[in-house]
Protein backbone atom coordinates (compact mmCIF):
# COMPACT_ATOMS: atom_id res chain seq x y z
CA UNK A 1 0.00 0.00 0.00
CA UNK A 2 0.93 3.80 -0.85
CA UNK A 3 1.84 6.51 1.67
CA UNK A 4 -0.59 9.19 1.14
CA UNK A 5 2.64 11.51 0.64
CA UNK A 6 3.42 9.30 -2.29
CA UNK A 7 0.03 9.09 -3.95
CA UNK A 8 0.18 12.39 -3.69
CA UNK A 9 3.79 12.78 -4.94
CA UNK A 10 2.48 10.93 -7.94
CA UNK A 11 -0.96 11.91 -8.53
CA UNK A 12 1.18 15.70 -8.59
CA UNK A 13 3.44 14.28 -11.36
CA UNK A 14 0.77 13.51 -13.54
CA UNK A 15 -1.27 16.20 -13.20
CA UNK A 16 1.92 18.57 -13.69
CA UNK A 17 2.64 15.68 -17.44
CA UNK A 18 -0.52 15.89 -18.05
CA UNK A 19 -0.47 19.65 -18.15
CA UNK A 20 2.43 19.94 -19.94
CA UNK A 21 1.34 17.89 -22.70
CA UNK A 22 -2.28 20.22 -23.18
CA UNK A 23 0.26 22.93 -23.57
CA UNK A 24 2.12 21.29 -26.25
CA UNK A 25 -1.03 20.05 -28.13
CA UNK A 26 -1.96 21.73 -31.33
CA UNK A 27 -5.29 23.55 -30.97
CA UNK A 28 -7.91 23.16 -33.29
CA UNK A 29 -7.16 27.23 -34.44
CA UNK A 30 -3.44 26.14 -35.53
CA UNK A 31 -5.43 23.96 -38.31
CA UNK A 32 -7.33 26.24 -39.35
CA UNK A 33 -6.50 26.89 -43.30
CA UNK A 34 -8.28 29.36 -45.08
CA UNK A 35 -9.98 28.29 -48.60
CA UNK A 36 -11.45 30.52 -51.28
CA UNK A 37 -13.47 29.08 -54.02
CA UNK A 38 -14.35 30.23 -57.04
CA UNK A 39 -17.90 29.10 -58.19
CA UNK A 40 -18.87 28.05 -61.58
CA UNK A 41 -20.54 32.11 -61.10
CA UNK A 42 -17.34 33.62 -60.93
CA UNK A 43 -18.48 34.10 -57.30
CA UNK A 44 -15.80 33.63 -54.49
CA UNK A 45 -16.71 31.85 -51.23
CA UNK A 46 -14.21 32.02 -48.30
CA UNK A 47 -14.86 29.03 -46.11
CA UNK A 48 -13.05 27.40 -43.23
CA UNK A 49 -11.40 23.93 -43.43
CA UNK A 50 -9.03 22.07 -40.89
CA UNK A 51 -5.58 20.41 -41.47
CA UNK A 52 -5.57 17.17 -42.61
CA UNK A 53 -8.97 17.31 -44.79
CA UNK A 54 -8.92 17.16 -48.00
CA UNK A 55 -10.36 20.29 -50.30
CA UNK A 56 -13.49 18.04 -51.58
CA UNK A 57 -14.53 17.19 -48.09
CA UNK A 58 -14.39 21.13 -47.40
CA UNK A 59 -16.44 21.87 -50.75
CA UNK A 60 -19.15 19.40 -49.33
CA UNK A 61 -19.24 20.59 -45.94
CA UNK A 62 -19.85 24.06 -47.52
CA UNK A 63 -22.08 23.01 -49.80
CA UNK A 64 -19.91 24.03 -52.96
CA UNK A 65 -21.34 22.72 -56.26
CA UNK A 66 -18.42 20.08 -56.85
CA UNK A 67 -18.71 16.36 -57.85
CA UNK A 68 -16.47 13.88 -56.61
CA UNK A 69 -18.20 10.69 -57.31
CA UNK A 70 -15.70 8.47 -56.54
CA UNK A 71 -14.87 9.59 -52.90
CA UNK A 72 -11.64 9.72 -53.98
CA UNK A 73 -10.31 6.73 -55.27
CA UNK A 74 -9.16 8.18 -58.24
CA UNK A 75 -11.73 6.98 -61.22
CA UNK A 76 -13.45 10.05 -61.65
CA UNK A 77 -12.33 13.41 -62.97
CA UNK A 78 -15.62 15.23 -61.00
CA UNK A 79 -13.88 17.34 -58.92
CA UNK A 80 -11.37 18.85 -61.27
CA UNK A 81 -10.09 22.24 -59.58
CA UNK A 82 -7.92 25.06 -60.97
CA UNK A 83 -5.48 26.09 -58.44
CA UNK A 84 -4.03 29.48 -57.84
CA UNK A 85 -0.42 29.74 -58.65
CA UNK A 86 0.65 30.60 -55.22
CA UNK A 87 -1.72 27.60 -54.02
CA UNK A 88 -0.20 25.24 -56.63
CA UNK A 89 3.39 26.21 -55.53
CA UNK A 90 2.24 25.64 -51.86
CA UNK A 91 0.55 22.16 -52.45
CA UNK A 92 2.32 20.68 -54.88
CA UNK A 93 1.68 19.10 -58.33
CA UNK A 94 0.05 16.39 -59.23
CA UNK A 95 0.82 12.62 -58.59
CA UNK A 96 1.09 10.34 -61.49
CA UNK A 97 -1.44 8.61 -60.66
CA UNK A 98 -3.75 12.18 -60.22
CA UNK A 99 -1.91 13.55 -63.41
CA UNK A 100 -3.56 9.95 -65.57
CA UNK A 101 -6.89 10.97 -64.01
CA UNK A 102 -6.27 14.60 -65.20
CA UNK A 103 -5.69 13.14 -68.37
CA UNK A 104 -9.27 12.44 -69.28
CA UNK A 105 -10.33 16.03 -68.62
CA UNK A 106 -11.45 18.37 -70.69
CA UNK A 107 -10.25 21.58 -69.22
CA UNK A 108 -6.83 20.13 -67.77
CA UNK A 109 -4.24 22.98 -67.30
CA UNK A 110 -0.78 23.21 -65.74
CA UNK A 111 -2.45 23.99 -62.61
CA UNK A 112 -5.24 21.11 -62.43
CA UNK A 113 -5.95 19.22 -59.93
CA UNK A 114 -8.41 17.34 -58.24
CA UNK A 115 -9.75 18.57 -55.02
CA UNK A 116 -10.26 14.86 -53.67
CA UNK A 117 -6.12 14.48 -53.69
CA UNK A 118 -5.16 17.61 -52.08
CA UNK A 119 -5.36 17.42 -48.69
CA UNK A 120 -4.81 20.52 -46.13
CA UNK A 121 -1.72 21.19 -44.17
CA UNK A 122 -0.68 23.29 -41.34
CA UNK A 123 2.11 24.51 -43.72
CA UNK A 124 -0.35 25.81 -45.60
CA UNK A 125 -3.14 28.94 -44.43
CA UNK A 126 -4.52 29.90 -47.57
CA UNK A 127 -5.42 27.83 -50.73
CA UNK A 128 -7.52 29.51 -53.70
CA UNK A 129 -9.10 27.11 -55.63
CA UNK A 130 -11.64 27.56 -59.10
CA UNK A 131 -14.01 24.76 -60.26
CA UNK A 132 -12.87 23.91 -63.66
CA UNK A 133 -15.30 25.12 -65.58
CA UNK A 134 -15.38 28.89 -63.73
CA UNK A 135 -15.33 32.18 -64.64
CA UNK A 136 -11.38 32.55 -64.91
CA UNK A 137 -12.25 35.89 -65.35
CA UNK A 138 -12.45 36.79 -61.52
CA UNK A 139 -9.65 34.04 -60.64
CA UNK A 140 -7.57 35.46 -58.48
Amino acid sequence: MLSASVRRFALGALSNAGRRAMASSPKVSDSIVNVTFVNKRGEMLKVKGIAGQSLLEVAREHRVELDGLCEGRLACTGCHIHMSSNSLQAMGKASPEEERVLNDCIDVKSNSRLACQVVLSNDVRDLVVALADADMQRFP
